[in-house]
């Protein structure tokens, strides 16, 4: 084999890996809604948001995941955001006049 075909293949089969990385980082980028809690009086929303898994979760696993939690005014636009170890943590919130709180992730203020 001469030397300009072995770096053409070292070449491919570099691009084909890095090829690979980008679209396994990419598919792992999306997020689903997991849970919304809105204050009566519609003011306010929270959103549990999770990361799909890459392929598959085992049974079970669904809640493990790891995601976010949105504080959103009705117009949608995000208040606070709050990053969550495992998305199943939120499963209490109280809504006060004024603030928010998350069992075992916070409080937060509410703007007037």
């Amino acid at each position: 084999m001469s030397r300009l075909s072995f770096l053409t293949i070292k070449l491919l089969l570099l691009s084909s890996v890095l090829v690979c990385v980008g679209v396994l980082v990419c598919a792992n980028n999306r997020w689903e809604q997991r849970a919304v809690f809105v204050r009566p009086d519609g003011h306010y929303r929270l959103v549990v948001m999770r990361q799909r898994p890459l392929f598959f979760a085992m049974p079970g696993q669904a809640g493990d995941a790891s995601g976010k939690m949105l504080i959103q005014d009705q117009n949608g636009k995000v208040l606070f955001r709050h990053a969550l170890d495992m998305v199943q943590t939120v499963d209490a919130v109280e809504w006060g006049t004024c603030k928010v709180s998350v069992k075992l992730q916070g409080e937060w203020l509410l703007p007037d």
